[in-house]
């Protein structure tokens, strides 16, 4: 793994008190149990820290796989473009959905209002009382827990209200659409 430059400082600085422990401990007859475990121990710190990177493999079996540098270079180059790309791609998803916005505008202005001899207004307005209503149905059937007088089922007047506020919310962007695009309206 790669280290930055304040765990290489910390790495150099313990290589360099072991070194130093085992000098010290040379110096004063020490055991050489001591120097044996704090000389090898602290050049190790000391390459590492120099070197920046820690090495990976099997202490026990006494491997020492060191990373290539140019290695983790090639993996941060990519890692990049890999990020790149995502912003890119985000950058067409963006793009797709105003498109694909403007597809549906055109086609619903295009569209003929529905037949049945109501203006845009009075169209609306018939389906949010529709909606208001069946939404009062709606919510007295959840607070009641039963079903209404003709046997209908809460479930059937609950996807009623779903379809009236779907046809509510098309016919509303069909008009918005219209406007915007001017396009005239053939009402009666």
């Amino acid at each position: 793994m790669r280290l930055k430059w304040a765990k290489r400082v910390v790495l150099i600085l313990i290589g360099v008190v072991l070194v130093g422990l085992a000098v010290l401990g040379a110096a004063n007859k020490w055991s050489e149990a001591v120097m044996i475990a704090l000389l090898p121990l602290g050049l190790f710190m000391l390459v590492f820290g120099v070197i920046g990177v820690m090495p990976s493999g099997n202490w026990k079996e006494g491997n020492l796989q060191w990373p290539e540098a140019d290695l983790l270079a090639r993996v941060d180059e990519m890692t990049g473009r890999v990020d790149k790309l995502a912003a890119g791609l985000d950058e067409l998803r963006r793009e797709w959905r105003a498109t694909d916005e403007r597809l549906t505008d055109i086609i619903l202005a295009l569209e003929p209002p529905p037949d049945d001899e109501l203006t845009d207004e009075e169209r609306l307005q018939q389906l949010e009382d529709d909606m208001n209503s069946t939404d009062v149905v709606v919510s007295t059937m959840a607070m009641e827990g039963s079903g209404y007088e003709d046997g209908s089922t809460y479930e059937e007047w609950r996807a009623s209200l779903e379809e009236l506020r779907t046809l509510y919310y098309r016919e509303e962007r069909r008009q918005r659409a219209r406007q915007k695009y001017r396009i005239a309206r053939s009402e009666r």
